[in-house]
């Protein structure tokens, strides 16, 4: 997911989430609850497929740059693959890593991740408050028809 498509996921789900003003609405809104409530779940795993499929890329790359700083000389078709130089290899894995947090294309991978898990975060929070609306939706109508009831 890009952040134009998020905007869009964004205001799609200000739609969602917002609560009609007359009894004919909320009853509309409630019976396609159980649609827009679906929506949104496949919406939820195909982001959380992108996120496992982005750790898993960030995962390999940390263990490619890993072999790259520990053997410069024996990765050159690495480095040429993530287009880096490393000319002088490092010993322990402390400095194995703070080399490859400096590195363009991890720090780039890491961000993409850290985006799209963000992404994730806000998607599974409009999930649950839209199947908290349906209880919401429920409990007013319960109250209205008490008060039809008691008038």
């Amino acid at each position: 997911m890009n952040l134009e498509t998020f905007k869009q996921v964004e205001e799609k789900a200000k739609t969602d989430l917002s609560m009609p003003d007359t009894l004919e609405a909320i009853i509309k809104k409630n019976n396609i609850l159980p649609a827009v409530i679906q929506e949104w779940i496949k919406l939820y795993q195909d982001q959380k497929y992108v996120c496992a499929s982005l750790n898993v890329e960030l995962l390999e790359l940390y263990g490619d740059l890993t072999k790259c700083f520990k053997r410069p000389r024996n990765t050159v078709e690495l480095q040429k693959k993530y287009n880096i130089s490393i000319n002088e290899f490092w010993e322990t894995a402390k400095e194995i890593d703070s080399q490859i947090n400096c590195c363009t294309p991890y720090v780039a991978k890491l961000k993409q991740v850290n985006q799209q898990k963000y992404f994730l975060e806000f998607i599974e929070n409009t999930l649950n408050n839209i199947k908290n609306l349906s209880f919401a939706i429920k409990n007013y109508l319960d109250y209205k028809k008490l008060m039809m009831a008691t008038s």
